[in-house]
């Protein structure tokens, strides 16, 4: 399961057409609030989390995802790289990607379900 907190709708749009011959469920959170009840109800196995979402609490966001769910990984994808953007990484992120996605980040998620499942 993947869980994706982004306003851009190009991200679930993406992955939906490259993951789903794959058996990846997706789950889609515009904001923090959903991506935790989500994380709650169900769980996740990858979360792709964009910085953007929570401005200069994304550090203190993923910091209280890693609670709820500690083995969660954590892809970041950035559009703007910025110093907040550090700090999110030190709280413990499986990979960090800049904006825009493409086959890459199909990449780098089979390799966390890899890690997730072995």
């Amino acid at each position: 399961r993947i869980a994706i907190q982004s306003r851009d709708e190009t991200v679930p749009r993406f992955l939906q057409r490259n993951l789903s011959a794959r058996q990846f469920r997706l789950c889609v959170a515009e904001t923090f609030e959903k991506t935790v009840a989500a994380l709650e109800k169900e769980g996740a196995d990858i979360l792709i989390f964009d910085p953007e979402v929570e401005g200069d609490s994304a550090a203190l966001a993923v910091e209280v995802l890693k609670k709820i769910q500690p083995d969660l990984k954590i892809i970041l994808l950035s559009g703007h790289p910025s110093p907040s953007d550090a700090a999110v990484i030190e709280k413990g992120i499986f990979y960090y990607m800049p904006k825009p996605v493409g086959p890459p980040l199909v990449e780098i998620i089979l390799a966390a379900g890899r890690r997730s499942t072995g």
